[in-house]
């Protein structure tokens, strides 16, 4: 075979690769490029409305949620979609996807409370797929709360309060409690006096806390005042209550009364009735801090009083060797005694008062 021949063959073979390479199919086009990759997903954040934050796998979530996360591909990203089951059905969300990033919006409280499985998938513009999973809660239902106990330690009695008080207290959530704070207010203007710290005293299913009169603002201390209790229950995804409950008033209802998993099942429709009380009856007993538009005869209050609580103050007399009868002291007279008080003594001070002469007296400075 001729060198010419041989060289009109290689241009042949080499002009149809060059057509081949260039012929449309789905593995060649005609300028196109080969879709040899399968596209990447991740998923990277959770915004509930107050801002993007990172994704954990089996976090808690409430109200509209927008997850957001990156895919990618050697040519281009057709389409992200979130699946995960409700019941025996399985809902399909699609994402909206620009350039490299995804976001899907979904609306949590038109499904149920619970762990939500989430398959989602990527797809390029050549059909291939790939998918990740994750878990997060959704959790729509706020924590159940309820006052068992607010006494003065001293004597244990509901009213007045004085001295050192104990606040006592359960709640309740469907997965867990995050925090509890308890709240003291003023009740002639709603001031807040008292906020319990967060710390693991406070932070779990039964609270309690014992205050002497400095940390709840003295009150009662010139003279008898009223205070509102509240208290607030936050969970794991950030719900709270809005109201809560006292013990007393619901053994009032049944002497048996309630824990705290007995509410909630009344509240979330597990139960529709514990020891003679439906929801009906027990929402009869809710409270509610100040400042949400309910009357008196909705909040918790009581009255402090510290003229239980007063100093004993004992003087001797200050004139040796005289009766206090005989009203009579020389100028070098000295007065001595002993003020005793629960919460300490933090300052004494000492006025006379002198008659001069019949009627009229003089007092000293303090």
């Amino acid at each position: 075979m001729s060198i010419k021949k041989l060289s009109l063959y290689f241009f042949i073979i080499t002009l149809l690769a060059s057509v081949i390479t260039a012929c449309n199919s789905p593995l060649f086009g005609l300028g196109g490029k080969v879709d040899v990759a399968v596209p990447g997903i991740k998923i990277e954040t959770v915004d509930e409305g107050s801002g993007a934050r990172a994704l954990q796998n089996g976090d808690y979530v409430r109200g509209t949620i927008t997850l957001s996360g990156t895919s990618t591909d050697d040519i281009a990203v057709d389409r992200v979609t979130l699946q995960f089951q409700e019941g025996s059905s399985t809902v399909t969300i699609p994402a909206t996807v620009s350039g490299s990033i995804w976001k899907a919006t979904i609306n949590t409280t038109q499904y149920s409370d619970g762990p939500k499985d989430f398959i989602v998938t990527v797809t390029d513009s050549a059909g291939k797929s790939t998918e990740t999973r994750f878990v997060i809660y959704f959790d729509n239902k706020a924590p159940v709360v309820m006052f068992t106990l607010i006494v003065s330690t001293a004597d244990y009695s509901n009213t007045p309060l004085w001295n050192e008080i104990t606040i006592k207290g359960s709640a309740a959530d469907q997965f867990s409690i995050r925090k509890v704070r308890v709240y003291i207010y003023r009740k002639s203007d709603s001031a807040l006096v008292y906020t319990s710290p967060d710390d693991a005293s406070i932070g779990t299913n039964s609270f309690s806390v014992t205050l002497d009169p400095a940390e709840y603002g003295n009150l009662g201390n010139l003279a008898p005042e009223d205070a509102y209790f509240a208290v607030k229950a936050w969970d794991r995804s950030g719900n709270e209550n809005t109201w809560f409950y006292m013990s007393s008033l619901i053994t009032a209802l049944d002497p048996r009364g309630l824990t705290v998993e007995d509410i909630m099942a009344l509240e979330n429709g597990t139960q529709s009735e514990v020891n003679s009380i439906n929801l009906n009856k027990l929402a009869g007993t809710r409270r509610y801090a100040p400042g949400l538009g309910f009357p008196d005869t909705q909040m918790v209050y009581y009255t402090c009083d510290q003229s239980a609580n007063l100093p004993i103050i004992t003087v001797s007399n200050p004139e040796q060797g005289k009766t206090a009868g005989e009203n009579t002291i020389s100028k070098n007279a000295k007065a001595s005694g002993v003020v005793q008080d629960a919460n300490g003594v933090a300052l004494v001070e000492l006025q006379f008062r002198v008659e001069t002469s019949p009627g009229v007296y003089v007092e000293s400075a303090w």
